[in-house]
């Protein structure tokens, strides 16, 4: 029988993870947001810099997700 510290060990990751996950999802969702605005007004510069910030943000999603043993779709 496991005991106490033990599950914790193993939980604690876990559930940072799964923080991690769910705030990384929350910022894509908001550059996505503000990227859609971007592309309204025509700001090139933002629109760079907001793709640039996606890309960065979607692979530390992708590495977060292969910690956490999900599977991913990937959008094209």
């Amino acid at each position: 029988i496991e005991d106490d510290s033990t599950k914790l060990d193993d939980l604690i990751p876990r559930i940072l993870l799964d923080l991690k996950y769910a705030i990384i999802q929350d910022e894509i969702r908001q550059s996505e947001e503000k990227l859609k605005k971007s592309s309204e007004t025509k700001n090139e510069s933002e629109i760079s810099e907001i793709a640039r910030q996606l890309i960065e943000l979607q692979e530390i999603k992708k590495d977060i997700a292969k910690h956490l043993g999900e599977r991913m779709v990937v959008r094209h």
